[in-house]
């Protein structure tokens, strides 16, 4: 995929609590008791992988976990004497966090020399924020949440450090800003909220500890002027200018007045090689570091794809119905064969009677003489050829009917998913064909 890569500036700190857009509170402000915010209480992480131990002493010495994500580097003096330290990834509970969280023994509370705190980063390791949007956090005794921001991005080697002046507690890297959904995998012609989200509670002002409760996540809407959102981008194109067409290759955004939200609106095509994850971008002008760049990457899929004989459509409109009273769910699933043509399709359409939820419903005649899953087909050839479920014309009493079934994978009342195969028969007498034809499909009910 095509990936857009835009050159940041260092993050701002988070905002504290604001309720005005007028005039957003200064986010490097220290706190004081009444804007201190209440930390918030989550359960302690229960340890997950195994521990990594080594022994690092005076001359200092570096311990790395198996995954190679994480290094504690000790300088010279760091430790006055040969300590067997022990390093247990454990579950990140911290708001916003993002990876394991660390518990570090023998819990140090305080050491001769601060450590780094390092953690190495790939490309694809903050979805929906951005290096510079990290913070590092601790959980005290009270199971409540601090954190602060002061880390040092390293862009060349993918690398976030932090100094760290004690092991007391549980140790976990956090997004200060990121964007929801993250990732999503998207219909075509579906739309998709966009929000930007951060977490409280954090400072540069903090020299020796981290003291300051992380209440937990909040939207960022009225935290900040709407001059300080903006530049939203669709795989690099601007967005919501004046006059400006939506992009039928890769969709278009549009952003809601407060800036903290926007909607997405999918191609009605799946975009092409190289455009395909869609990067949705915002920059976050922040006063005192400047810019920031949230990406959120959508993968746009088609709502299914069908055959019908030798032709086979990966990219068709699937409309999907059904009715609670009457026990039906029915399905057309089309393809156009020129794009610019209504009029040139090719379709599968099914209709289940007395359907009961997810199951396979077979073409099989019943007592009435009908059958409680039909399937058809329109081949999208110049004489239009119409293709049933049934051959009314075999010699009596029963025709040829089939074979063929539809698969109902999952239901819920708004959203189905499932599989249709059946051989379809012509109805012109003295002149049977068959023609096979397959499909798949999901997507909303329109009931």
């Amino acid at each position: 995929m095509k990936r857009i890569f835009i050159q940041f500036t260092a993050l701002t700190a988070l905002f504290l609590l604001g309720c005005n857009n007028s005039n957003p509170i200064d986010p490097n402000a220290p706190p004081t008791d009444e804007t201190r915010p209440v930390g918030l209480v989550t359960e302690v992480g229960r340890p997950i992988g195994p521990a990594t131990e080594q022994t690092i002493g005076p001359a200092g010495g570096q311990l790395s976990v198996a995954d190679g994500k994480f290094t504690l580097i000790f300088p010279a003096g760091a430790v006055d004497r040969e300590t067997r330290f022990k390093v247990q990834p454990v579950e990140n509970k911290a708001p916003g966090g993002i990876g394991p969280a660390y518990e570090i023994e023998p819990k140090l509370e305080k050491l001769a020399k601060p450590i780094q705190f390092v953690r190495h980063y790939g490309p694809d390791d903050f979805p929906g924020s951005a290096p510079e949007a990290v913070g590092i956090a601790y959980q005290d005794a009270q199971r409540i949440w601090h954190g602060r921001v002061n880390v040092s991005v390293d862009k060349t080697a993918r690398t976030l450090s932090t100094p760290v002046f004690n092991l007391a507690h549980p140790l976990a890297w956090y997004e200060q800003f990121f964007m929801k959904p993250e990732t999503a995998n998207l219909l075509t012609g579906q739309t998709q909220k966009i929000e930007i989200w951060f977490v409280e509670g954090r400072t540069e002002k903090t020299k020796d500890d981290l003291d300051v409760p992380m209440p937990g996540v909040k939207k960022v809407e009225r935290m900040l002027n709407r001059d300080e959102v903006r530049d939203w981008r669709v795989n690099g194109l601007p967005q919501g200018k004046p006059g400006q067409q939506p992009d039928r290759l890769s969709g278009h955004v549009t952003p809601e007045a407060s800036g903290a939200e926007a909607t997405y609106y999918a191609p009605a095509a799946i975009p092409p090689r190289g455009f395909n994850p869609v990067a949705i971008s915002v920059e976050l002008n922040l006063k005192s570091k400047g810019q920031i760049i949230l990406v959120s990457h959508f993968l746009i899929e088609g709502a299914g794809k069908i055959s019908i004989g030798s032709a086979k459509y990966d990219s068709i409109d699937v409309v999907l119905s059904h009715s609670a009273e009457a026990k039906t769910l029915g399905g057309s699933l089309r393809a156009r064969i020129n794009p610019n043509s209504t009029q040139a399709v090719t379709e599968i359409n099914f209709q289940i009677r007395d359907f009961k939820g997810p199951g396979r419903y077979a073409i099989q005649r019943e007592a009435d003489g009908n059958s409680k899953c039909t399937i058809s087909a329109l081949d999208g050839t110049p004489d239009a050829g119409v293709w049933s479920h049934a051959y009314i014309h075999s010699p009596p009493p029963y025709g040829q009917w089939g074979p063929g079934s539809v698969e109902i994978q999952e239901f819920d009342g708004k959203y189905v998913k499932g599989k249709v195969q059946a051989t379809l028969h012509n109805n012109k007498p003295y002149d049977h064909r068959t023609i096979n034809v397959s499909g798949e499909f999901r997507g909303a009910l329109r009931n």
